[in-house]
């Protein structure tokens, strides 16, 4: 279910790689979103905003200026591994963090109800026994740095590092139709 990608390691990779990881790349903190032992606090930098599914006309929001950076960057990975991507729903980066909370796992969630796939780039590597790993399904799946992965729109969750921080570019879109 857990299919590992080709990262070219691209200029622009690398380019985008170092911009997040600056000192002026701004987060905004997630814990206020979720009650007490519900989900582990993080930081997140919206890129793409999903949907709201209640919507007449559900359209994906833009919410960064750097949209079309993160973009050539997903496209080159993808095209360098002959995947297409047909419509992004959503484009987030999340950064977990090591923490001293009763539930240290993400809850068990999809994206969305509608079909879609899931692309996680990871820009920090955790070993077992560390967390930071993606559960989908019966597989369990402990990142590299760089390392890039692709699922189905299944159901999914996530546990927080034991140390440092686990920070991941996370984007559900349409795929496998080629233009």
């Amino acid at each position: 279910m857990i299919r590992v990608l080709e990262n070219p390691l691209t200029k622009n990779y690398l380019d985008f790689k170092d911009f997040i990881t600056s000192p002026g790349f701004l987060w905004s903190h997630a814990k206020q979103n979720y009650s007490a032992g519900s989900h582990p606090a993080y930081f997140t930098h919206p890129f793409i905003v999903r949907a709201c599914e209640n919507e007449v006309a559900p359209v994906p929001i833009i919410m960064c200026e750097h949209t079309q950076f993160v973009f050539a960057v997903v496209d080159e990975i993808l095209k360098y591994n002959d995947r297409d991507i047909n419509l992004v729903y959503r484009m987030n980066l999340n950064m977990t963090y090591a923490q001293d909370v009763e539930n240290p796992y993400s809850p068990v969630h999809t994206d969305h109800v509608y079909p879609h796939e899931n692309l996680l780039i990871y820009f920090t590597g955790h070993k077992q026994g560390e967390g930071g790993q993606i559960i989908v399904g019966d597989e369990e799946y402990y990142p590299k740095e760089d390392d890039v992965i692709i699922f189905p729109g299944t159901p999914h969750y996530m546990k927080i590092p034991n140390k440092g921080f686990r920070v991941a570019l996370v984007m559900t879109y349409l795929g496998g139709y080629t233009h």
